[in-house]
């Protein structure tokens, strides 16, 4: 490991917390929260919380077309209800 740090082919860099390892790795912010909790959209934890809003979402729908309170006209929704059709057959 040595000789490859000295031929530059691997490198060994301190970090002081988990925030500035992933800025070093991705060269992205990590990003910090503002008062209510929101984080800059184009940072990774701001990438992260929207993914989770959007997943959240997505199973609240499926949910709700389960319980019948929705029509299903959305993509998620026929993919579940394809599942659900399979599995029943089964």
């Amino acid at each position: 490991m040595v000789e490859a740090v000295r031929n530059k082919q691997f490198h060994i860099w301190s970090v002081q917390n988990i925030e500035e390892g992933i800025e070093l790795l991705t060269g992205i912010p990590a990003g910090k929260a503002n008062d209510e909790g929101q984080y800059p959209p184009k940072t990774i934890y701001g990438r992260v919380q929207k993914r989770l809003q959007e997943i959240t979402e997505a199973l609240r729908d499926s949910n709700s077309k389960k319980n019948g309170t929705e029509d299903d006209d959305n993509s998620l929704g026929k993919m579940n209800k394809a599942r659900n059709n399979k599995n029943s057959k089964q």
